[in-house]
């Protein structure tokens, strides 16, 4: 049998079980929550989020950019009831001097330089 808690909306929570003179044996209860896991996107960092209380409820989900990047929009998803992240809003951008390389701002190699915060690559000197 599988039942629903909650909404919760304190910290932790009681579980108590009575026999009330039945012939059986419980062997075994397991308890979970879903939650969007940890992601990175658009150079930006989400962390770990329990989902909604019910089946139709979105999370917002502030991101924060990675080392080195800066907001151009404000970075922002959605966590659904099911812990799939949805809808990726805004995004961070490399800061001056740094270029994008899997999913972070990497430093301009000598000889090389970017004078802008922006999606561009580093340039020859």
């Amino acid at each position: 049998e599988v039942r629903g808690v909650g909404p919760l909306n304190r910290r932790g929570f009681y579980l108590a079980f009575q026999d009330i003179g039945a012939c059986i044996a419980l062997t075994s209860v397991r308890v979970y929550y879903k939650r969007c896991v940890g992601v990175s996107r658009n150079l930006a960092v989400f962390t770990d989020v329990v989902t909604g209380a019910d089946s139709s409820s979105l999370v917002e989900v502030r991101g924060q950019c990675v080392d080195h990047a800066e907001e151009r929009d404000t970075p922002k998803m959605y966590c659904s009831a099911e812990g799939e992240w949805l809808v990726p809003i805004g995004r961070c951008v490399c800061s001056a001097g740094f270029e994008e390389h899997r999913d972070s701002c990497v430093a301009c190699e000598v000889g090389f330089y970017k004078p802008v915060a922006g999606d561009g690559l580093c340039g020859k000197c």
